[in-house]
């Protein structure tokens, strides 16, 4: 059975982080769903995404494992923003299942309380002020307490992708994956 992912983008995502997430995800195998804001997503650095689907369009039941936010400023504000997103993600953390986040994203666990008091949490170091609940560290490119995880931003992409792998599937299989690519952590 695959693991089944969710990786929401809007307007403004960064591209690279999306990027980097979704190939390394589905190079792992993963069932991966990109919903995005619009029909045509306008990332950050101008680069357009098509993706699968439009986040209007889920249904508010699907079951995922792991809902991945890539970054990017823009697209965290519209993203924290979308109520259906939000709803299925609370929907998604309040069912005890995996949630990630890289860059400004975490920003959105943040504003939405999705945060333990006690969650060592990290980001971009541009939003670090905004993240108001948590423990917050710069000591790790990845950081995962309980359910969620976390990390700091396009440098970190390929990083936090493999940690996902780790998590979602086996470590084996996330160095199968860095192997095929010449990654070397």
């Amino acid at each position: 059975m695959k693991c089944k992912i969710l990786v929401p983008i809007a307007k403004g995502t960064e591209e690279m982080e999306f990027t980097i997430i979704a190939d390394m995800l589905r190079r792992a195998g993963a069932d991966l769903t990109v919903a995005g804001d619009k029909e045509i997503v306008v990332c950050s650095r101008g680069i357009k995404i098509l993706p699968d689907v439009l986040i209007d369009e889920l249904d508010l039941d699907d079951d995922w494992d792991a809902i991945v936010v890539p970054g990017g400023l823009g697209g965290t504000e519209n993203l924290t923003n979308h109520e259906h997103f939000v709803e299925i993600l609370e929907r998604h953390v309040a069912n005890n299942k995996y949630y990630a986040a890289i860059c400004a994203a975490p920003m959105i666990f943040s504003d939405h309380r999705l945060i333990h008091e006690d969650a060592l949490i990290t980001s971009h170091p541009s939003v670090k002020d905004k993240i108001r609940n948590g423990v917050y560290t710069e000591d790790s490119l990845s950081v995962m307490h309980g359910k969620m995880i976390t990390s700091r931003g396009a440098g970190t992409a390929f990083d936090f992708a493999l940690k996902l792998i780790e998590i979602l599937f086996t470590k084996e299989k996330a160095k199968e994956i860095a192997d095929s690519i010449v990654y070397s952590r």
